[in-house]
C-alpha cells in the first residue's frame, strides 16, 4: 500500500510539473518543484550507499520524516496546476480525481502503522542488546539490532569500550550489581521468569542465556531486573521492553511496560533465578518460576 501511495505522490507531482511547465509557470513555483524532488533524490543517494543492507532499511523511521517535504510540496503544485475555474466537465473531473487520489494517499500513509511496530520492536532488541555489549555477551542477532552494519560494529566495540562510548558510558543499577553474591530474598513475587534459551556468542564461540517475563507491582513496573545462579551471584541483567496485554487483563489496569528481557553467562550452578529491583528501593523482589540451564548452554 506504502509502494502505490508513493507512486500515485509522484506521479501527482510530475503531473502537476509537466501542466505548469507547458503554461510557461514553472519559475513562480520553482522552489516548491526543487522540495518536490528532493525527497526522490535523497531516497536514490541514500539508497546507493545502503544496497548492501536489503530493501527493508528503507523502512527506518529515520528515511521516512524526509518523505513529508516532497508530499507537502505535491499538494501545492498541484494546487497551483489545477485549473481556477471549471470551465468544462473533462477539468471537472480531473480536478476531483485529483483531489481525491492525494486523499486517499493521505489516508494510506496515515493507518499505516507498520512502521510504529517495526521502530518499537527495534528499540525492544536495542535495549536487550546494549545490556548484552556492556556485558561482553552480545550475539550477531545484538548487533543486528543496533545497526545493520554489524560487522563494524564488532570490530569497533573494543575502542567504544576503552573511551567510555555509548552504550558503554552508564549502566543500569541492576548491572552495577553483576558479580556480587546477592541473599535469597523472600516475600511476594512481583512477576515471573518465563523463557529461557541459549545463543553464540559473536566473540569467543561461547554460549550466553537470553531470558523473557514479567514484572510489576500494585501498577509500577520495575525499574530493572537482574539474573542470579543457583549459588546467588548476579550473572546478568534485563531492562523492561514491552507492554504485555495478557498481563494488563489479568491485572484489569493499564501497566505500560512490564514485560522484561535480558541476557546473562551461563553459570556453573542451576536453576537461574531473577529478581526485580523497583524505582526508589534497594531491596530485590523475586520473580516466580527459576529456570534450569538449557541442556548444551555451556558447551562451545
Amino acid at each position: 500500500m506504502r509502494l502505490v501511495a508513493g507512486l500515485v505522490i509522484v506521479g501527482a507531482g510530475i503531473a502537476s510539473i509537466w501542466r505548469l511547465a507547458a503554461e510557461r509557470r514553472v519559475t513562480e513555483t520553482l522552489h516548491w518543484v526543487i522540495l518536490f524532488f528532493f525527497a526522490p533524490f535523497n531516497a536514490l543517494m541514500t539508497g546507493i550507499g545502503r544496497l548492501g543492507y536489503g530493501v527493508k532499511i528503507a523502512a527506518t523511521s529515520r528515511y521516512q520524516s524526509v518523505t513529508a517535504i516532497t508530499l507537502i510540496a505535491t499538494i501545492v503544485l498541484v494546487l497551483a496546476a489545477l485549473p481556477k475555474t471549471a470551465s468544462s466537465r473533462r477539468e471537472v473531473l480531473w480536478r476531483n480525481v485529483t483531489f481525491g487520489a492525494l486523499l486517499v494517499c493521505a489516508v494510506l500513509i496515515a493507518i499505516d502503522r507498520s512502521y510504529v511496530s517495526n521502530y518499537t520492536a527495534r528499540n525492544e532488541r536495542k535495549v536487550v542488546a546494549e545490556i548484552a555489549m556492556r556485558q561482553g555477551i552480545e550475539g550477531n542477532q545484538h548487533l543486528k539490532a543496533v545497526t545493520p552494519a554489524f560487522a563494524q560494529l564488532k570490530r569497533s566495540i573494543p575502542a567504544l569500550r576503552a573511551v567510555q562510548h555509548a552504550p558503554f558510558h552508564w549502566q543500569s543499577r541492576c548491572e552495577e550489581r553483576l558479580g556480587q553474591h546477592l541473599a535469597t530474598q523472600a516475600g511476594p513475587a512481583a512477576g515471573r521468569l518465563e523463557t529461557i534459551s541459549a545463543y553464540k556468542m559473536s566473540r569467543g564461540g561461547g554460549r550466553a542465556l537470553e531470558l523473557s517475563g514479567w514484572t510489576e507491582r500494585d501498577g509500577l513496573a520495575a525499574e530493572c531486573v537482574i539474573l542470579v545462579d543457583g549459588s546467588g551471584t548476579a550473572i546478568g541483567a534485563g531492562a523492561l521492553v514491552t507492554r504485555r496485554p495478557d498481563v494488563e487483563q489479568a491485572a484489569a489496569r493499564s501497566l505500560g511496560l512490564v514485560g522484561w528481557k535480558g541476557v546473562a553467562s551461563v553459570p556453573a550452578s542451576s536453576p537461574v533465578c531473577a529478581y526485580a529491583l523497583f524505582p526508589g528501593e534497594s531491596e530485590l523482589v523475586p520473580l516466580t518460576d527459576c529456570q534450569a540451564i538449557p541442556e548444551g548452554a555451556a558447551a562451545p
